[in-house]
């Protein structure tokens, strides 16, 4: 195993280190609609089983799907790879938080994962002051860089092993499910599901082929994955049925994303900014994994 490279990154007015992996997820030549999800939602993230970024303010972001700690998703992850592969979790991050005086636990009211010190569960300002001292702006030099190194590393680590590769896409798997089924106030009410999987069993969607249905799925979980709330108004915005003309209904879909003013989403935001859009990223990834016409470039 060779060892990984930690280098220091800013955004915003967060800073700390990161590790770009080298566990790429690589989609079958004979791809489900999951490989297309998977594929639409991890690479524009990095798209690698071992990445770690600590310089956003998340405290630690890690994962093919980029967990972040300030959510509580990555405990939540972490405490299902403690769970189904113990061995590997206790040599990596389990002796890391052994050092750091932390203790992994599940809320067993909430299904939600928890980190805790002295019997008190960690909030967003102390998850950040233990990872990337102080309070989210770890220093390139002195002993919290050298510490801050460690912890990157130990994550690292963990995310090179297959079994806790597998355990992050069915982890994902399992939270598309059941986030699709919970009433969303940007839905005015509605769910995910009643709009993205009007006539087909949810549970059984990641083992289908890709379908005409496929394309804006991918598009809108990518989306929701990075800021789901955003993601939720914009699909409520959609006018017409997804049920009855999927294909008219995936366009205006792609037109909301790629106009988007958010971030770096849209095509002319990220022009401003000099980035490449999120929005043409995932744009390449389902046209590569469904053809070269499902998602246009410029809608």
């Amino acid at each position: 195993m060779v060892a990984p490279i930690v280098k220091w990154a800013t955004y915003n007015n967060w800073s700390g280190p990161y590790i770009k992996g080298s566990q790429p997820y690589r989609p079958p030549k004979k791809p489900t609609e999951w490989d297309v999800i998977a594929y639409a939602v991890g690479y524009p993230e990095g798209g690698c089983y071992d990445s770690y970024f600590a310089a956003d303010g998340t405290a630690v972001t890690f994962g093919l799907f980029q967990w972040t700690a300030t959510s509580s998703r990555l405990q939540t992850l972490l405490f299902r790879c403690l769970d189904q592969a113990s061995d590997v979790y206790l040599k990596t991050v389990g002796e890391l938080f052994d050092d750091l005086g932390l203790e992994l636990s599940l809320n067993l009211t909430s299904d939600q994962g928890e980190l805790r010190k002295n019997g008190k569960v960690l909030d967003k300002t102390a998850l950040r002051a233990i990872f990337t001292p102080p309070n989210g702006k770890c220093p390139k030099t002195g002993p919290e860089w050298k510490t801050a190194c460690e912890i990157a590393k130990a994550f690292w680590a963990l995310g090179q092993d297959l079994e806790i590769q597998r355990i992050q896409q069915e982890f994902f798997q399992d939270e598309l499910y059941l986030e699709s089924l919970v009433k969303r106030p940007k839905l005015k009410g509605k769910t995910i599901a009643s709009i993205l999987y009007p006539t087909t069993d949810l549970g059984n969607d990641d083992a289908l082929p890709p379908t005409a249905y496929t394309p804006a799925r991918a598009l809108f979980w990518s989306f929701w994955q990075n800021a789901p709330r955003v993601a939720e108004q914009y699909l409520n915005a959609i006018p017409g049925s997804f049920k009855n003309d999927p294909k008219a209904f995936t366009l205006k879909l792609a037109r909301k994303f790629a106009h988007s003013t958010f971030g770096n989403w849209g095509i002319e935001k990220a022009a401003e900014n000099k980035r490449e859009a999120r929005y043409t990223k995932i744009v390449k990834c389902v046209n590569q994994l469904i053809g070269k016409d499902t998602l246009p470039l410029t809608p």
